[in-house]
């Protein structure tokens, strides 16, 4: 295995890939090391095993008593993924179905605890679990909506690209802002961040006309998220502030900027 595809199999890559979170150039670059490397093309198909056998372990036989609550799971599960669905690659739905068949197989435990005259600790544990997976099923379908928006915004013929690059503190920042004055709508995709100083964060502002206006402080994770739109915003910068946020951008700790179009405001 030569170097390059050591550090891509070491890296999350592939995993995001198939469930899914990754930007655009990553999805190309996943699928051209697949396409080339015949290593990792077994990987990926490894996990996509892996996937399916994960999903028929959890599927249980249903007891007689609970198909009530069963058709109310799965009309929940519909309903709260019916949007992300439409535009999400069928990679994607393995996450979805796996993480659906783990939620209902957990329902049916919590009910069949119920019934019986199990002992309280085991309910609890059982009641945490269930919990657990349905913040996961509403979490992945949040990050399945936030993608389908920013497809949307990235085929729109008026929304510009604008690459904000770190230097000083924040030398390994990489964002890429989508911004579109036409539908009024702004996205960052985070794909790299540095390490700051304790006490620290990044906040992005948006110039208009002459004044630094808040858009908000970047999580601290690699992940897309909307910006507030503002009209005539003239540039996007981020600067170094201390953590939470400040209400004036600290301009000697400018780390990133670029101009914008205002041809369409």
């Amino acid at each position: 295995m030569n170097e390059e595809v050591r550090k891509f199999m070491e890296s999350k890559l592939l995993e995001d890939y198939l469930l899914g979170f990754t930007s655009m150039e990553q999805t190309k670059q996943v699928e051209n090391f697949i396409a080339k490397y015949p290593e990792v093309k077994a990987k990926y198909m490894e996990m996509q095993e892996e996937i399916e056998q994960y999903a028929e372990r959890l599927a249980t036989p249903a007891p007689p008593n609970s198909k009530d609550a069963i058709m109310q799971a799965i009309t929940h599960m519909e309903q709260s993924s019916v949007q992300s669905a439409k535009s999400v690659k069928s990679y994607k739905n393995w996450a979805i179905a796996a993480s659906a068949i783990a939620l209902l197989s957990c329902s049916l435990a919590f009910l069949q605890w119920n019934n019986a005259n199990g002992i309280a600790v085991q309910n609890e544990a059982l009641s945490k679990q269930y919990q657990s997976l349905k913040e996961d099923c509403e979490q992945r379908n949040i990050q399945y909506a936030s993608q389908d928006k920013l497809q949307e915004i990235l085929k729109h013929p008026a929304t510009q690209k604008v690459l904000l690059e770190g230097s000083g503190l924040a030398a390994n920042l990489q964002t890429v802002a989508f911004w579109n004055n036409e539908a009024k709508v702004a996205h960052l995709n985070i794909a790299e961040l540095p390490k700051l100083p304790d006490g620290h964060c990044l906040q992005i502002w948006a110039d208009v006309h002459g004044e630094m206006v808040n858009l908000g402080v970047l999580p601290e994770e690699s992940i897309v998220i909307e910006l507030p739109y503002k009209l005539d915003a003239e540039s996007l910068n981020i600067t170094v502030e201390p953590l939470g946020g400040s209400e004036h951008p600290t301009v000697s700790r400018l780390v990133a900027s670029h101009s914008l179009s205002t041809a369409n405001s």
